[in-house]
């Protein structure tokens, strides 16, 4: 009598969290074992990837001959503020299920600094400018104010 075991699907490699920057491509990565076929499905919080219907994500799996693991690449394209949430990978075969959840922190610049209008107009973003000609403006703006103090009166 021969006695056969049957390995339900596993994830056995992945990152717990990784950083991606705003704007680049970002690649996460999972390895699974256990009886063949597997199958390898990504997930977005509780969302599944389909990548025929959303073009920023492309899914590749294959086989990894020399450690009888299956590995699967999902890529960003390009990464965005609103990746930043958990996605999973999940490796299914007939006799079980296992998951790997990957926690993506997408960096980006901070927002510029919101200033107070001149003339009681609101917040407004100053652009980002070369420190010459920022250090050019604030002098021209110190100049008009000065100017504005000096004014003789019924001008």
């Amino acid at each position: 009598m021969v006695l056969t075991v049957k390995i339900p699907a596993m994830i056995t490699s992945h990152p717990n969290t990784t950083m991606a920057i705003k704007g680049e491509d970002k690649e996460l990565n999972c390895t699974a074992r256990g009886e063949w076929p597997i199958i390898i499905r990504w997930e977005r919080g509780d969302t599944v990837i389909d990548p025929d219907r959303n073009p920023r994500y492309t899914i590749t799996t294959s086989p990894n001959e020399k450690s009888d693991e299956v590995i699967s690449t999902l890529k960003l394209k390009p990464a965005e503020r609103g990746d930043s949430v958990f996605f999973s990978c999940h490796a299914i075969n007939s006799y079980g299920e296992g998951r790997g959840l990957i926690q993506l922190t997408v960096q980006e610049p901070p927002d510029p600094p919101e200033l107070e209008g001149a003339r009681g107009e609101g917040p407004q973003h100053e652009p980002a400018l070369d420190p010459e000609v920022r250090r050019q403006q604030h002098h021209h703006q110190l100049r008009h104010r000065v100017q504005e103090q000096v004014r003789p009166l019924g001008a």
